[in-house]
């Protein structure tokens, strides 16, 4: 049985067993061009309860809690009505206790902070992402692309010999929609969400110039869940910021080739081998990589109707006649 509950927001940006180490992705990796972190990158912090989140939960909404329960008591908590009142702030990506404190955060961070405060009070919680909606942000010259997470929250009845048919579960979202119901899902992991607060780390500081700091949330983020592929993108535009363009080049055609239909990937893999191109000293020509127009030419295949597809298409004329597009292949 499920009821579902839409908490008004604004979309923002952008599974639990252990994960073996992914070779291919550890050499993506180049320390030595990074100066370290004054302290190491927690996953767990994300989140963790700070004092005044345990004390809301144990004074301030206690009776509450008590006389609904726990799902619904916070479900009402959660609510613009409630004791929370929390708001949606797209300017930064917050773990659980800053959200909390700060009684705003982007769609992310007030799903972290849901599920932290329903964990403390005993609920089962899934995580779920929702297929197909991914937004793009472009600060500068840089463009960034997200996905969309919810979460379900259930509450065991106590009856005994209750089965899983008695599990009353509410699915708490930060996004509008016209129909919700009929939107694609699938479950992902507290693993997954935390390596989506990183990567969303990393694009923010990426976007204030902090270049550095960037590449740690990245490298922190696939550490921890190689197969969310997004994060390649993003330590790819690390890469190319800081004037690394194999590096780059070598990240983003990771990023295609976890995820083949990645448009994004082939795009910015083209782009980065145009930056890569070479004079031909007698015809003062430009000579590009190989694979350049392949890429661009993916990216055009995958989106025909992308936000760069224009620009792509027009790279592609600069590079000459048509060829047969064997990226990703």
């Amino acid at each position: 049985m499920k009821r579902a509950l839409l908490i008004a927001a604004v979309l923002l940006l952008d599974a639990c067993a252990s994960v073996p180490a992914d070779r291919s992705a550890q050499d993506l990796f180049d320390d030595a061009r990074f100066q370290p972190l004054d302290a190491p990158i927690d996953g767990e912090a994300v989140f963790a309860l700070s004092e005044p989140m345990r004390r809301y939960l144990a004074a301030d909404v206690a009776r509450q809690l008590r006389i609904e329960g726990p799902q619904l008591g916070l479900i009402h908590a959660l609510q613009a009505s409630g004791q929370i009142n929390l708001e949606y702030d797209a300017a930064v990506t917050r773990n659980a206790a800053e959200a909390f404190e700060a009684r705003a955060g982007n769609c992310l961070s007030l799903v972290i902070l849901t599920a932290a405060l329903a964990q403390q009070l005993g609920l089962d919680v899934q995580f779920q992402e929702v297929l197909g909606e991914h937004v793009m942000s472009r600060n500068g010259d840089l463009v960034f692309y997200s996905g969309h997470v919810n979460v379900v929250l259930s509450e065991r009845r106590s009856e005994p010999g209750a089965d899983s048919a008695g599990m009353l579960e509410t699915v708490i979202d930060f996004l509008p929609s016209e129909d919700r119901d009929a939107l694609r899902v699938k479950t992902t992991s507290r693993r997954t969400v935390i390596a989506m607060y990183m990567n969303n780390r990393a694009a923010e500081l990426l976007a204030e110039g902090n270049v550095n700091d960037a590449y740690w949330w990245a490298r922190a983020a696939i550490v921890l869940e190689p197969r969310y592929t997004t994060t390649y993108n993003t330590l790819g535009l690390v890469y190319r910021r800081h004037g690394d363009m194999q590096e780059a080049a070598d990240a983003f055609k990771k990023s295609t080739e976890a995820n083949p239909n990645f448009a994004d990937g082939y795009y910015q893999l083209g782009v980065t081998l145009i930056g890569m191109a070479t004079v031909d000293p007698k015809t003062g020509g430009m000579i590009p990589q190989p694979g350049t127009k392949e890429a661009l030419q993916k990216y055009v295949q995958l989106a025909p109707n992308g936000p760069n597809a224009e620009a792509a298409k027009s790279l592609i004329d600069t590079l000459g006649s048509s060829v047969t597009t064997t990226v990703g292949k």
